[in-house]
């Protein structure tokens, strides 16, 4: 009667026999690397790959975004002077620059949950730049605020 080659212990001689010829170090000398590799991949697609805010406005975001300005689309020249500018589409790029790095659904993430909600409300009627037009810069005065109360935020003065 003829072995079965595929027994337990024909097997394990045949790996025996195979790290035996390429070495028991080899072997786990390709595995590191195979890893080493990925991670060093993983790190670049991670850098990112505009270096400021204003690159990635004045090279992808402004390229992008062709709306005509007029109507309802505002846009500034100067749009860092705007403080609310600045900070959505500093929001902006900073989720663009993370969901790049998703291959399959990450751009029309960013266009859903990100570019669809702040582009209208940045270039909106009602946006940081609705008071300029054209090259013509205009801030807008800041809102203002009467100081709470003493006591007010300990729980003191909310029936008053």
């Amino acid at each position: 009667m003829s072995e079965d080659p595929t027994t337990p212990d024909d097997s394990a001689g045949f790996w025996d026999e195979w790290f035996e010829e390429i070495g028991w170090d080899a072997a786990a000398g390709e595995e590191k690397e195979e890893a080493t590799d990925l991670d060093e991949e993983e790190e670049d697609a991670a850098e990112p790959v505009y270096d400021s805010l204003e690159e990635w406005v004045r090279f992808y975001f402004l390229e992008l975004f062709r709306k005509v300005e007029g109507g309802e689309n505002k846009w500034c020249q100067v749009w860092w002077k705007h403080g609310e500018a600045i900070v959505r589409l500093d929001a902006l790029w900073r989720s663009w620059e993370s969901l790049r790095l998703d291959e399959q659904t990450g751009m029309s993430t960013w266009l859903r949950d990100h570019a669809d909600h702040h582009v209208p409300l940045l270039m909106g009627q009602n946006g940081p730049f609705r008071q300029c037009a054209g090259e013509r810069h205009r801030e807008s005065p800041p809102l203002e605020s009467v100081w709470a109360p003493d006591g007010w935020w300990d729980g003191d003065g909310e029936d008053e």
